[in-house]
C-alpha cells in the first residue's frame, strides 16, 4: 500500500453564534483523522473562545479575516465560499482537501486509497 497525504479540512466561522457547532466539528475530525490539517478561517470571535478552540485542535491554523460586513451583512452568509475558494488557492499543493461546514460531523476515515 502507498503513502497518502492527510487530507486538510476547512471551515470558516464568524462570530460566536456558532461556536459550539464548531467545537463539534474539530472534535469530531479529532476523532476520526487525528493527524489531519485543519484551516480555520474566522472573524469577529473573542480572543477567550478563539484561545479556547486552539486549544481544543492545537495543531489548527487559525487564519483570520478581515471582510467589511457592516457594509453588506449578506457577504457574511456567503463568506464561506470565499474562504473556501482562498483555501483552494493557498493549499493549491495540498492533493485532500476537505471544505466542511461548521455544523458538520465527520463520522468516518476520508482517507482511503
Amino acid at each position: 500500500m502507498g503513502w497518502i497525504e492527510t487530507v486538510r479540512f476547512v471551515v470558516a466561522n464568524y462570530g460566536s453564534r456558532h461556536t459550539g457547532l464548531l467545537l463539534a466539528h474539530l472534535h469530531s475530525i479529532a476523532r476520526t483523522h487525528p493527524d489531519a490539517a485543519i484551516a480555520i478561517y474566522w472573524q469577529d470571535i473573542p480572543e477567550e473562545i478563539r484561545a479556547a478552540l486552539q486549544r481544543i485542535a492545537p495543531r489548527a491554523d487559525f487564519i483570520r479575516t478581515a471582510y467589511d460586513f457592516d457594509s453588506d451583512p449578506l457577504q457574511r452568509i456567503s463568506s464561506k465560499v470565499l474562504c473556501w475558494a482562498r483555501a483552494a488557492e493557498e493549499f493549491e499543493r495540498e492533493q485532500r482537501l476537505a471544505f466542511c461546514d461548521s455544523d458538520t460531523l465527520v463520522r468516518g476515515n476520508l482517507e482511503v486509497e
